[in-house]
């Protein structure tokens, strides 16, 4: 599956694509790619449009100090960490499970060029 996201999406100048070195294994028990600050279509709008054709997504990375028990700490605030704030503005999770098909990635892959390039 993420050999055929890598396929689909290679070329979307909208989209980053996670990185990896062929010389060593990955689980790839997720997907996540990034919106480029570029794109006229933000992260949310993403995941909501894509909910709205029946994709569900995700995002797995939260910045530690956006969890509501950091925020109660107090010493942390928004900025305080701008590169892990900047990766998670940007970041989902694309459906990845054991019974997903081909034609199913292709699918989220069509979705995304979609609503990237209204």
């Amino acid at each position: 599956m993420a050999q055929r996201y890598f396929a689909n999406l290679r070329d979307e100048e909208r989209i980053i694509l996670p990185s990896f070195n062929e010389e060593h294994r990955h689980p790839w028990h997720l997907f996540m790619i990034r919106i480029s600050n570029e794109s006229a279509v933000g992260r949310d709008d993403v995941i909501r449009e894509l909910a709205e054709r029946g994709i569900g997504t995700s995002v797995h990375f939260i910045p530690l100090h956006y969890h509501t028990a950091y925020q109660r700490l107090g010493r942390w605030s928004k900025g305080d960490f701008p590169v892990a704030e900047h990766f998670f503005e940007g970041e989902i999770s694309l459906p990845m499970y054991p019974s997903m098909t081909n034609a199913e990635v292709d699918e989220v892959c069509q979705a995304l060029r979609e609503i990237l390039h209204p």
